[in-house]
């Protein structure tokens, strides 16, 4: 079990992350469970939550991922024996480590697409998105709460007494395996930058042509630019991971956690918000499309929403590119 005023902070936001999704999502099922009535008194109902409230949620559920990214790479490894970063520390807490880090950021997506559509929400009347609304929470409601519980079970299943193995132990001796198959690994790293390099041009490409706004959005576009910015995310954490060498000098081998450490500055903190509003960003953009096209009174505005969300999709990638690419032209 690890002691730490981190542990408790964090605790206290996922008690209120926890419980005011349980408290706004049991709302909703009253709402839902009314089969009876029509669509348009199902609308009307007291349900649809405040925007304060839903900004409670999705902010402490943020602040908590990121306490917990904050802990696992800064203050945790002091107290584990043999730790030197977060791959230390996800050794000591089993596998309930990975599994918290992993529902916590699905839990934080979907937590933003809600509040994406309750802002939305609050320009039509009646509300007409408070059925989709209670519908996205009940979704969240099981992940935030399991991502909480493998935290807290990682954290109390962490013997502070046995020493743990740790990234340069890990990669330091996959690297004396030969040097055959550190060429092979080169090798394929090559067709990679490529790749992720003609994503974001194509990301930007549909971007910029969705944000045009003497052209009306498309959907198959739009589709695509969401569709594209969650592989592009992925791709480009992979990629971070085999190249950007500036980010490892002094290293011996490549750790996505020893990015967040002190020596590096904590880069890895903006890298992964970059690739995280990305990922969320696009999405988020088809959502309101389609909340615009379903819904006449909301067309405007999400159509507003959509492309805001394409911009800061653009916006979010570029900053990545030069985050990467910046050290190594300089």
């Amino acid at each position: 079990m690890i002691w730490h005023p981190l542990v408790i902070g964090s605790a206290l936001l996922d008690a209120l992350s926890v419980g005011l999704t349980a408290w706004t999502g049991l709302n909703g099922i009253r709402l839902l469970v009314r089969s009876d009535d029509s669509s348009s008194t199902r609308n009307d109902t007291p349900f649809a939550p405040t925007l304060a409230r839903l900004g409670w949620i999705t902010g402490s559920s943020a602040v908590a991922l990121l306490l917990l990214i904050g802990g696992v790479t800064q203050v945790f490894p002091g107290e584990i024996p043999g730790a030197m970063c977060g791959t230390g520390v996800m050794a000591a807490m089993g596998r309930a480590g990975p599994v918290a880090v992993i529902l916590r950021g699905i839990g934080l997506w979907i937590l933003i697409q809600v509040f994406m559509m309750a802002r939305l929400n609050g320009k039509s009347t009646p509300a007409r998105l408070n059925p989709l609304i209670a519908r996205w929470l009940l979704l969240a409601l099981p992940v935030v709460f399991l991502g909480v519980f493998n935290t807290y079970a990682g954290v109390l299943s962490v013997d502070t007494e046995e020493t743990v193995g740790c990234c340069a132990a890990v990669y330091g001796s996959v690297q004396r395996e030969g040097e055959t198959e550190r060429e092979t690994d080169g090798a394929s790293i090559g067709p990679a930058i490529p790749v992720v390099l003609g994503g974001w041009l194509a990301l930007i490409g549909l971007g910029l042509t969705v944000s045009r706004r003497s052209v009306r959005p498309s959907r198959w576009l739009v589709g695509g630019v969401g569709a594209l910015s969650v592989v592009w995310a992925v791709l480009a954490a992979d990629t971070l991971v085999t190249w950007a060498p500036v980010y490892f000098e002094g290293l011996d081998h490549r750790c996505l956690w020893c990015l967040f450490s002190i020596d590096h500055y904590g880069i890895g903190f903006p890298l992964l918000c970059c690739l995280f509003t990305v990922c969320t960003a696009g999405p988020a953009a088809f959502i309101a499309l389609v909340i615009a096209r379903q819904h006449e009174t909301l067309g405007a505005a999400g159509i507003h929403h959509c492309r805001w969300a394409v911009r800061t999709t653009l916006v979010a990638a570029t900053v990545y590119w030069v985050l990467v690419a910046l050290p190594v032209v300089v």
